[in-house]
């Protein structure tokens, strides 16, 4: 098969380490574990896609018709990349601007290869009824691929989707290299992430009862004046301003990880979770409409969950979790048990593009 994955940036760069094994694979979501098992495969970055001037007076004009979490300035980027597309099999889009202009071409006529889109948190905005039927028209003429069975039920619903169009194939990351060690944990709390659901006020309200060190790695904005305990280092994937590997090492030594969430119906902190257990750490875990773990990771056992929005419970968790020790180690070995890590999900990603090939499973 030949298979082409569309990203929006900061992959190319990273790509042969990814594919040498010098860095976690499951931000290339399955483009490496395709190639390891004999599939050609082509990573294209399409870059930034922020609205210019022209582009944003369009998108204005424009707005009752754009389909969700879309923009003009990112169709147009992939209307200029069809062509280079035309030798694959099918197209991998990992975010939703790639996925709903291809669709969008193949409508038109313009592209005649399998779609395949990763969606997230197309549930979260509310959108004019117009809108929504655009979204849908053009999800229906694609295949979806989900992070996590929660937003399911609302996609099928709200978009009116065939239900055998769209596929959960639940994230797992890289846990070949997100590994524990033997060496003692110290007493600090770590918060990593940079997505809209990550919930860092009630966090920084909860350290202010805490006696251990909070370390939370963002690149979003927090308050000017944080609690004497809570440290803000400002990193993330993309800009690489902390390595893998110093992550990895933050996580071997945490207490705790807290992945603080606001409540959604979109599954969110999948990836940093999994992290931290693959490194032996307990984690505590906000309770979402859009919670991923509950078909595989058991609330006091793996891991600790705790109601939105509760400072009271996410400061009393955090003192229980450490002790769960024992815990993350047995959640380390289900995720690998139950194919939660990046093989597993490219498995999953592999089986929905030959279905869309009208091939047998694999």
């Amino acid at each position: 098969m030949k298979a082409a994955f569309i990203f929006s940036g900061s992959r190319v760069d990273r790509w042969e380490a990814a594919r040498e094994g010098r860095c976690p694979s499951e931000f290339f979501y399955g483009a490496v574990e395709f190639e390891k098992w004999g599939d050609e495969v082509r990573v294209i970055d399409v870059g930034p896609t922020a609205a210019g001037r022209v582009t944003g007076a369009v998108d204005r004009l424009a707005a009752p018709l754009l389909p969700s979490r879309t923009n003009t300035a990112a169709l147009w980027r992939i209307f200029r990349l069809a062509r280079r597309l035309a030798p694959v099999d099918c197209v991998i889009a990992t975010y939703p601007q790639a996925a709903m202009g291809l669709s969008l071409l193949r409508r038109l006529g313009r592209f005649r290869r399998p779609v395949i889109g990763i969606q997230c948190g197309l549930v979260n905005f509310p959108l004019e009824p117009l809108r929504r039927a655009v979204t849908g028209w053009l999800l229906r003429d694609s295949w979806s691929a989900l992070f996590a069975h929660s937003e399911r039920r609302e996609m099928i619903r709200r978009f009116a989707l065939p239900g055998e169009r769209i596929v959960s194939c639940d994230f797992g990351v890289d846990l070949a290299f997100w590994t524990p060690d033997a060496a003692p944990r110290e007493a600090f709390v770590l918060a990593v992430g940079n997505d809209g659901r990550r919930d860092f006020e009630t966090l920084i309200r909860a350290a202010e009862r805490m006696k251990r060190q909070v370390r939370i790695v963002t690149r979003r904005r927090l308050p000017e004046k944080l609690p004497p305990n809570v440290e803000w280092i400002q990193g993330d994937w993309q800009g690489q301003a902390l390595s893998d590997e110093a992550l990895r090492e933050m996580y071997r030594r945490a207490a705790v990880v807290v992945v603080p969430l606001i409540d959604s119906p979109q599954p969110s902190g999948q990836s940093v979770a999994m992290q931290a257990l693959a490194c032996g750490c307990p984690v505590v875990l906000t309770n979402t409409q859009g919670l991923w773990t509950d078909s595989i990771l058991e609330d006091g056992v793996h891991l600790t969950l705790v109601p939105p929005s509760d400072i009271g419970a996410l400061t009393r968790a955090v003192e229980k979790a450490a002790g769960l020790t024992d815990g993350a180690r047995e959640a380390r070995e289900l995720l690998v048990e139950e194919e939660w890590d990046a093989v597993g999900f490219a498995r999953r990603l592999r089986s929905l593009c030959a279905r869309a090939l009208g091939q047998p499973a694999v």
